[in-house]
């Protein structure tokens, strides 16, 4: 909701909060304020929300995670990064509920990225 409403603050701070309680994030949390943060265009937040991710036993990122990463390089014009985050997410063996949607949004960005290497 927090991210809809363009609201990343907000969300950070909820998040901060919630590991303050001691509470553990879960995947969706994560993602949740991954997609905060790209909607407001805080990409580095956001590429450093997932790093963050990764290090949380059980909590590595998914379909949906890599899916909003991949529409931010997409809307932001960031087409180097997006051969990082396929890369990543074939190398972790994410399994990906709608591999066809995932890989169709990936190489729409082929014409703009410059390593032809990650095809």
């Amino acid at each position: 909701m927090l991210s809809k409403c363009r609201q990343p603050e907000e969300a950070s701070l909820l998040f901060e909060i919630m590991l303050s309680d001691g509470l553990n994030p879960t995947v969706d949390a994560y993602t949740a304020l991954v997609s905060a943060y790209v909607q407001s265009g805080l990409l580095d937040k956001a590429f450093s929300t997932v790093e963050d991710m990764k290090s949380i036993v059980d909590c590595m990122p998914d379909t949906y995670t890599y899916s909003i990463l991949i529409s931010c390089c997409a809307k932001f014009h960031r087409f180097d990064r997006a051969g990082d985050i396929y890369k990543h997410a074939v190398v972790l063996g994410v399994i990906l509920e709608d591999q066809d949607a995932f890989e169709r949004d990936f190489f729409q960005l082929k014409p703009y990225y410059t390593d032809v290497s990650v095809f």
